[in-house]
This record gives structure tokens, C-alpha cells and sequence, in this order.
């Protein structure tokens, strides 16, 4: 497969994604600022002020069903469970940034927030190969948020189907320094 991009990531671009990744937080404005869905228009909040906030780390991120939570929040806040009663379900795809071609289409969320003081809405996106990805939320910004998927065999911690890397556990006639062994 080719992994040349059809179309040159500008340096803003570039460096827009990489604070998202990095930040974890994706703001209104430049990054991402809406939320989609069957009652988008319902809301307390119109979409741009509306900014959404991932709840994941893209640092172990492997090509299969990919789960990305996010939360919704304005400029000054993460909206708790009462502010979000209306966003309900967010909808989203998600585009390879270099390519520019949507991976997976019509993604859709379904809110996470009883008993919890923050919701979520945990979308998962079947991502088949390594890259740099945005979650595109329905009506917002089209950069999206930047998430990246790793070679697995480049990640560092065990991943889903992966072996688990041995090690020396203590034992009745070598207790490596264990006391008491239970």
C-alpha cells in the first residue's frame, strides 16, 4: 500500500493536529467545536459553542475496533450529565488526515452519564491500518480530532491478542524477595 499522502499536509495542519494529540483536549475554534446527532439543535448550547474533549491517550492506539471516548464542553467547562440531557447521541466519521478519505462513516455514540459526574460518549471506529486519524463530529469543525494508530509491533505495552511478555514470579523455594508469599 501506498502511504505517500495525496495531498501535503500544510505545517498548520500539522501542527494543529499535534497539539490535539498531545493536548488530549480539543478546543472550539481552529480544532473542533460542535456536537451532531438526532437532537443537535436541542441543546442548551448552539454547536460552536459547544467543544469536545477526548477521553482517550493516543499513545497505544492499534488499527481495529478503535474506542474513542470524548466528552462535550463549552470554552470555560466540561458539561456534566444535567447540561448534556439533549446530546443524547453524538454521530461522527473518521477521516485519514493525510488522505483526506473517510474511514469509517456514520459512527454513532450513545451517552454514558448515569452516576457519573462527567459523561462520555465512547464512539468505536474501525481503523484497519497505522496513520494519523480525526474524529469528525457531525457539523463541526472539518480538522476534527487528531488521534494516531500505531503498528502494533511498534507499541510497547501489550495490546489486545498479543502475548504478554514473561517474567519471574516468586515461588515456596525462591521468594525474589516476597514476604510473606501468600
Amino acid at each position: 500500500m501506498d502511504t505517500a499522502p495525496s495531498r501535503p499536509v500544510s505545517r498548520r495542519r500539522f501542527l494543529a493536529m499535534s497539539a490535539a494529540v498531545g493536548a488530549g483536549v480539543v478546543g472550539s475554534g481552529s480544532f473542533l467545536a460542535a456536537c451532531g446527532g438526532s437532537t443537535a439543535g436541542d441543546g442548551k448550547y448552539a454547536p460552536e459553542d459547544l467543544a469536545v474533549m477526548q477521553r482517550f491517550s493516543s499513545s497505544g492506539l492499534v488499527p481495529g475496533n478503535v474506542r474513542l471516548p470524548v466528552s462535550l464542553a463549552t470554552k470555560s467547562e466540561i458539561l456534566d450529565d444535567a447540561a448534556t440531557a439533549a446530546y443524547a447521541t453524538l454521530t461522527a466519521r473518521v477521516v485519514n488526515v493525510q488522505s483526506g478519505a473517510t474511514v469509517a462513516d456514520s459512527l454513532s455514540a450513545t451517552k454514558h452519564g448515569e452516576g457519573l459526574a462527567l459523561p462520555y460518549w465512547p464512539f468505536v471506529a474501525p481503523i484497519t491500518e497505522p496513520g494519523t486519524y480525526a474524529l469528525i463530529i457531525d457539523g463541526a469543525s472539518p480538522d476534527g480530532a487528531a488521534f494516531q494508530v500505531l503498528d502494533p509491533a511498534k507499541v510497547s505495552m501489550p495490546v489486545v491478542g498479543g502475548k504478554l511478555p514473561p517474567f519471574d514470579t516468586p515461588t515456596g523455594d525462591d521468594p525474589r524477595g516476597v514476604d510473606p508469599i501468600c
